[in-house]
């Protein structure tokens, strides 16, 4: 008998390049739907929001620690296409 078959990996081609989010809707070509939309964003409490939190309520600041989670400056956002849904990137306040 001959040798065994070789199994080949499994290689995911990313449709698109990343590129660089920021906190404001952008406008781009979707690689999934292929049209031209201006992303939709979606806010998300991310690691700067929970730090500041918690640095607050340690330090006694427990009347003003909540503001930090209801502020939009704070929190990460989530950038989608508004046609099909997809996600398409991320604008992280502290990595």
């Amino acid at each position: 008998m001959g040798a065994p078959a070789q199994v080949q990996p499994t290689v995911i081609a990313m449709p698109y390049q990343p590129m660089l989010f920021n906190e404001h809707p952008t406008p781009l070509h979707c690689p999934f739907c292929s049209q031209q939309v201006v992303t939709s964003l979606e806010l998300k409490h991310g690691k700067l929001a929970w730090l500041l939190f918690g640095m607050m309520c340690l330090f006694g600041c427990w009347c003003c620690s909540c503001c930090v989670l209801c502020a939009d400056r704070f929190k990460d956002v989530e950038h989608s296409c508004p046609n099909c849904k997809r996600l398409l990137g991320y604008y992280r306040r502290m990595n």
